[in-house]
C-alpha cells in the first residue's frame, strides 16, 4: 500500500511539474544578473476560453506577431509580440490572464537578452510583473533597466509607480537607491523629483521629501515647479512644528 501511495505521489508531482513548467521556466531565467539566459522557446499560451470575436482577433494577432518574431527577431517584433500577449491577458478571463502576462514578460526578457542596450524591454517586463502583482521581480527589472542608461528617468518613474500600485513600503534600501540615482538623471529629472517628493510626503517621509525637493531644485533648474514646491512644503511642515536640519560641512 505504501509503495502504491508513493507511486501516486510521484505521478502527481510529475504532472504538476509538467503543468507548471512554462510558468516556472519563464521566471527561473537569470536575466536579473549580468545576462539573460534563455533556452528553448516557451510554449505559446492556448486560445482563451469563451472568447468573444474581439478577443479571438486579439489572440490571432498575438499568434501572428509570435510567428513574425520567430522569423525575424528584430527588436520591434519583440516589442510588438510582448504588447499583443499583454493585450490578450487584459481582456481574457481572470483565471486565464496569468498565462498571457507570463508569456508577455518572457518575450520582453528575451528581447532584453538580445538587445542589452535597450531600456524599454526591461521596463515593459517590469510593468508586466506589476500586473502579476510581483513587486520583487518588477523592482529588479526596473533597476536593471536603470543600469543600462542612468540618464533617463523612465525606469525610476516606473519603479515609483509600482511601489504605489502594489503598496510596497519605502524601505531604507529603496530610499537609498533613489537618493543615489536621481542626481544622475539628465532627462525628466525634474519630473521624477516632483513625483517622488509627493510620494514621500504621502508615506510620512517628510524630511526626505524636503531634502529631495531642495536638492532637485538645485540640480534641475529648468523645472520651475521644484523651488516653488520646496518653499510650499517647507512652509507647511514648519506650521506643523518641523524644523529642517542644518547640515554642517566639515572643512
Amino acid at each position: 500500500m505504501q509503495i502504491k501511495t508513493f507511486q501516486k505521489i510521484v505521478i502527481l508531482v510529475a504532472g504538476l511539474l509538467i503543468l507548471s513548467g512554462g510558468v516556472y521556466y519563464g521566471y527561473s531565467q537569470s536575466w536579473f544578473g549580468d545576462k539573460v539566459e534563455v533556452g528553448e522557446e516557451l510554449q505559446v499560451p492556448r486560445k482563451p476560453s469563451d472568447a468573444n470575436d474581439e478577443l479571438k482577433v486579439m489572440y490571432a494577432t498575438a499568434v501572428v506577431s509570435h510567428e513574425a518574431r520567430m522569423k525575424d527577431s528584430s527588436f520591434v517584433n519583440y516589442l510588438r509580440e510582448g504588447l499583443d500577449w499583454k493585450t490578450v491577458g487584459e481582456f481574457a478571463r481572470k483565471d486565464e490572464q496569468r498565462a498571457y502576462f507570463v508569456y508577455s514578460a518572457y518575450v520582453y526578457t528575451k528581447a532584453a537578452d538580445q538587445y542589452p542596450d535597450k531600456q524599454v524591454a526591461l521596463v515593459n517586463a517590469g510593468n508586466i510583473f506589476v500586473q502579476l502583482g510581483e513587486f520583487g521581480r518588477a523592482e529588479q527589472a526596473y533597476k536593471k533597466a536603470a543600469e543600462i542608461d542612468p540618464k533617463y528617468a523612465d525606469p525610476l518613474l516606473a519603479l515609483l509607480e509600482a511601489m504605489q500600485t502594489l503598496k510596497a513600503p519605502p524601505s531604507k534600501e529603496l530610499l537609498s537607491y533613489f537618493r543615489e540615482r536621481y542626481p544622475k538623471l539628465e532627462h525628466d529629472g525634474g519630473q521624477f523629483v516632483y513625483m517622488y517628493a509627493r510620494y514621500l510626503l504621502t508615506v510620512g517621509e517628510n524630511a526626505e521629501a524636503l531634502d529631495v525637493l531642495k536638492t532637485g531644485a538645485g540640480l534641475f533648474k529648468d523645472d520651475k515647479r521644484l523651488p516653488v514646491e520646496y518653499a510650499e512644503v517647507k512652509k507647511e511642515l514648519e506650521k506643523r512644528g518641523y524644523k529642517e536640519p542644518v547640515k554642517i560641512q566639515v572643512q
